[in-house]
Protein backbone atom coordinates (compact mmCIF):
# COMPACT_ATOMS: atom_id res chain seq x y z
CA UNK A 1 0.00 0.00 0.00
CA UNK A 2 1.61 3.07 -1.26
CA UNK A 3 0.85 6.60 0.47
CA UNK A 4 -1.93 9.51 -0.58
CA UNK A 5 -1.01 11.06 -3.34
CA UNK A 6 -2.66 14.92 -3.22
CA UNK A 7 -2.95 17.14 -6.53
CA UNK A 8 -0.58 20.04 -6.27
CA UNK A 9 -0.38 23.82 -7.84
CA UNK A 10 2.89 24.81 -8.16
CA UNK A 11 3.28 28.87 -7.96
CA UNK A 12 6.47 29.80 -9.62
CA UNK A 13 8.05 33.35 -8.16
CA UNK A 14 7.63 34.88 -11.45
CA UNK A 15 3.84 34.32 -11.44
CA UNK A 16 3.56 31.66 -13.81
CA UNK A 17 1.66 28.37 -12.53
CA UNK A 18 2.30 24.48 -12.57
CA UNK A 19 -1.31 22.47 -12.14
CA UNK A 20 -1.80 19.00 -11.66
CA UNK A 21 1.16 17.92 -9.68
CA UNK A 22 0.64 14.95 -7.38
CA UNK A 23 2.81 14.50 -4.48
CA UNK A 24 2.84 13.44 -1.26
CA UNK A 25 2.44 16.02 1.51
CA UNK A 26 3.84 15.64 5.12
CA UNK A 27 4.19 18.25 7.70
CA UNK A 28 7.76 19.24 6.44
CA UNK A 29 8.72 17.71 3.15
CA UNK A 30 6.41 17.17 0.06
CA UNK A 31 7.65 14.17 -2.22
CA UNK A 32 7.18 14.13 -6.02
CA UNK A 33 7.72 11.35 -8.38
CA UNK A 34 8.36 13.87 -11.56
CA UNK A 35 11.50 14.77 -11.85
CA UNK A 36 11.74 17.21 -14.80
CA UNK A 37 10.11 19.98 -13.00
CA UNK A 38 11.63 23.68 -12.00
CA UNK A 39 10.62 23.85 -8.86
CA UNK A 40 12.97 26.37 -6.71
CA UNK A 41 13.24 27.88 -3.26
CA UNK A 42 10.85 30.34 -2.41
CA UNK A 43 8.26 28.74 -4.96
CA UNK A 44 4.66 27.85 -2.87
CA UNK A 45 2.92 24.46 -3.60
CA UNK A 46 -0.76 24.25 -2.99
CA UNK A 47 -3.69 21.75 -2.16
CA UNK A 48 -7.21 22.15 -1.86
CA UNK A 49 -8.41 19.36 0.70
CA UNK A 50 -11.63 17.54 0.27
CA UNK A 51 -13.22 20.16 2.69
CA UNK A 52 -12.24 22.76 0.49
CA UNK A 53 -9.15 24.19 3.09
CA UNK A 54 -6.80 25.39 0.98
CA UNK A 55 -3.11 25.04 2.58
CA UNK A 56 0.10 26.37 1.10
CA UNK A 57 3.85 25.86 1.46
CA UNK A 58 6.77 27.66 0.96
CA UNK A 59 9.56 25.47 -0.70
CA UNK A 60 12.59 26.09 1.54
CA UNK A 61 14.92 23.36 0.06
CA UNK A 62 14.74 21.16 -2.86
CA UNK A 63 16.63 18.15 -3.50
CA UNK A 64 16.79 16.09 -6.62
CA UNK A 65 17.80 12.13 -5.66
CA UNK A 66 18.29 9.87 -8.68
CA UNK A 67 16.79 6.98 -7.02
CA UNK A 68 13.93 5.48 -4.95
CA UNK A 69 9.62 6.11 -6.03
CA UNK A 70 10.06 9.98 -5.43
CA UNK A 71 13.26 10.87 -6.10
CA UNK A 72 12.47 14.70 -5.96
CA UNK A 73 12.15 16.01 -2.13
CA UNK A 74 11.22 19.24 -1.51
CA UNK A 75 11.45 20.91 2.09
CA UNK A 76 8.48 22.85 3.11
CA UNK A 77 7.00 25.12 5.71
CA UNK A 78 3.47 25.86 6.02
CA UNK A 79 2.17 29.05 5.09
CA UNK A 80 -1.57 29.14 6.00
CA UNK A 81 -4.41 27.49 6.16
CA UNK A 82 -7.56 28.77 4.85
CA UNK A 83 -10.99 27.96 3.63
CA UNK A 84 -12.74 28.98 0.83
CA UNK A 85 -15.96 30.75 0.97
CA UNK A 86 -17.03 34.12 0.74
CA UNK A 87 -15.78 36.61 3.46
CA UNK A 88 -17.74 38.05 6.07
CA UNK A 89 -19.81 40.98 4.78
CA UNK A 90 -17.72 44.21 5.55
CA UNK A 91 -20.42 46.76 7.90
CA UNK A 92 -19.57 50.05 7.92
CA UNK A 93 -21.28 52.80 10.33
CA UNK A 94 -21.22 55.91 9.63
CA UNK A 95 -22.25 58.69 12.15
CA UNK A 96 -22.12 62.29 13.05
CA UNK A 97 -21.40 65.85 10.29
CA UNK A 98 -19.29 65.30 7.53
CA UNK A 99 -19.02 60.92 7.87
CA UNK A 100 -17.27 59.41 4.99
CA UNK A 101 -15.30 56.28 4.09
CA UNK A 102 -11.48 56.22 2.71
CA UNK A 103 -10.04 52.86 1.82
CA UNK A 104 -6.48 53.09 1.12
CA UNK A 105 -6.58 56.80 1.03
CA UNK A 106 -5.97 59.51 3.01
CA UNK A 107 -8.49 61.78 4.30
CA UNK A 108 -6.95 66.01 3.71
CA UNK A 109 -10.67 67.00 3.80
CA UNK A 110 -11.23 69.89 6.57
CA UNK A 111 -14.98 69.62 8.10
CA UNK A 112 -16.53 72.67 8.94
CA UNK A 113 -20.17 71.88 11.27
CA UNK A 114 -21.62 75.03 12.63
CA UNK A 115 -24.06 74.06 15.36
CA UNK A 116 -25.31 77.15 15.95
CA UNK A 117 -28.10 77.39 18.59
CA UNK A 118 -29.65 80.79 18.88
CA UNK A 119 -31.30 80.45 21.95
CA UNK A 120 -27.39 79.21 23.66
CA UNK A 121 -27.30 83.13 22.79
CA UNK A 122 -30.87 84.47 24.81
CA UNK A 123 -29.81 82.22 27.93
CA UNK A 124 -26.43 83.98 27.87
CA UNK A 125 -28.12 87.28 27.75
CA UNK A 126 -30.81 86.22 30.67
CA UNK A 127 -27.88 85.42 32.48
CA UNK A 128 -25.77 88.76 31.95
CA UNK A 129 -28.98 90.35 32.91
CA UNK A 130 -29.65 89.08 36.30
CA UNK A 131 -25.78 88.36 37.46
CA UNK A 132 -24.24 91.73 36.72
CA UNK A 133 -25.36 94.86 38.82
CA UNK A 134 -23.47 98.15 36.72
CA UNK A 135 -25.37 98.85 33.83
CA UNK A 136 -22.68 100.25 31.71
CA UNK A 137 -20.76 96.70 32.22
CA UNK A 138 -23.66 95.06 31.55
CA UNK A 139 -24.36 96.49 28.74
CA UNK A 140 -20.86 96.36 27.19
CA UNK A 141 -20.82 92.35 27.61
CA UNK A 142 -24.53 92.39 25.59
CA UNK A 143 -23.19 94.60 22.85
CA UNK A 144 -19.91 92.29 22.85
CA UNK A 145 -22.18 89.48 22.95
CA UNK A 146 -24.13 90.64 20.03
CA UNK A 147 -20.96 91.14 17.86
CA UNK A 148 -19.90 87.63 18.52
CA UNK A 149 -23.19 86.31 17.66
CA UNK A 150 -23.20 88.21 13.92
CA UNK A 151 -19.75 87.17 13.58
CA UNK A 152 -20.58 83.12 13.39
CA UNK A 153 -19.42 81.66 10.32
CA UNK A 154 -17.58 84.43 9.42
CA UNK A 155 -12.99 85.06 9.64
CA UNK A 156 -13.77 87.49 12.39
CA UNK A 157 -15.52 85.10 14.41
CA UNK A 158 -12.15 84.38 16.96
CA UNK A 159 -11.00 88.06 16.79
CA UNK A 160 -14.89 88.77 18.32
CA UNK A 161 -14.63 85.80 20.76
CA UNK A 162 -11.49 87.29 22.89
CA UNK A 163 -13.10 90.09 22.69
CA UNK A 164 -15.69 89.01 24.46
CA UNK A 165 -14.39 87.00 26.92
CA UNK A 166 -11.98 89.44 27.54
CA UNK A 167 -15.22 91.88 28.33
CA UNK A 168 -16.94 89.10 30.42
CA UNK A 169 -13.33 88.34 32.36
CA UNK A 170 -14.52 89.12 35.93
CA UNK A 171 -18.00 87.45 35.68
CA UNK A 172 -16.38 84.57 33.61
CA UNK A 173 -17.74 81.96 36.44
CA UNK A 174 -21.37 82.99 35.14
CA UNK A 175 -20.93 82.60 31.58
CA UNK A 176 -18.17 79.10 32.20
CA UNK A 177 -21.00 76.66 31.55
CA UNK A 178 -21.43 78.46 27.91
CA UNK A 179 -17.48 78.54 26.66
CA UNK A 180 -17.50 74.91 25.40
CA UNK A 181 -19.90 76.08 23.03
CA UNK A 182 -18.86 79.36 21.80
CA UNK A 183 -15.58 77.93 21.43
CA UNK A 184 -16.77 75.07 19.20
CA UNK A 185 -17.99 77.72 17.00
CA UNK A 186 -14.60 79.12 16.44
CA UNK A 187 -13.71 78.32 12.67
CA UNK A 188 -11.31 75.99 11.91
Amino acid sequence: MGFPESVLTVMKLDGSKIPDVRGVVSRDSILIRRRDLPIVEGDTLVRTLENGIVEEYLALDVHDYAMGPFPFQIKVQKKKSLLHRNPPPTVINQIGDNARVNINSNDNSINTVNNYDSTKFEEIKKILATHIADQEEKTNCEKSLNELQKSIGKSTYTEKYKEFIEVVSKHVEIIAPFIPYLTQLIPK
